[in-house]
């Protein structure tokens, strides 16, 4: 009986020690991957207890679009994630104008979600003279758990 029960200690230990070892690297990975940090304002998980050791943003890629052409603006964002690892994805646009003072307001607002692991949402409006970017708010989930990253476009003109 005595013997038994080291030998499952020293499995769970083993399994412990190989659970650790996995989360560092996961969280060295992640740390080492330049892209998943750039354009990013803020990340925010919604429910931070569950998160778990590796965020989900770190399985999402996004990306927030914007393009001007003849006074027609196109505004797109995109984001793709691990199968297993996302189940939805919502997307809300926000097109804003910069204004005097360098801060920026917003003139048009959409937002959609869709299930599964992928979700492209691309629409167009007109625009006046001005300075504008694009600003996607992306809410990626897991079964009840949800995660959101805010990504800007690049500032273009009109």
């Amino acid at each position: 009986m005595r013997r038994e029960k080291k030998a499952i200690m020293k499995g769970l230990t083993a399994m412990g020690l190989a659970i650790c070892i996995s989360a560092m690297l996961c969280v060295t990975g992640q740390a080492m991957e330049p892209s998943a940090r750039r354009n990013e304002d803020a990340v925010t998980a919604a429910d931070s207890a569950d998160a778990g050791i590796m965020p989900m943003s770190a399985n999402v890629r996004q990306l927030a679009e914007l393009s001007i052409s003849s006074g027609t603006a196109t505004v797109g964002a995109r984001a793709s994630g691990m199968p297993g690892e996302v189940t939805k994805i919502s997307i809300s646009i926000y097109l804003q104008k910069k204004n005097a003072n360098g801060s920026y307001s917003t003139v048009k607002y959409w937002n959609g979600s869709r299930k599964g692991t992928y979700y492209s949402f691309r629409r167009t409006c007109r625009v006046s003279r001005g300075a504008y970017r694009v600003k996607a708010r992306i809410t990626s989930y897991k079964g009840s758990k949800s995660e959101t990253v805010i990504k800007f476009s690049s500032v273009k003109r009109y």
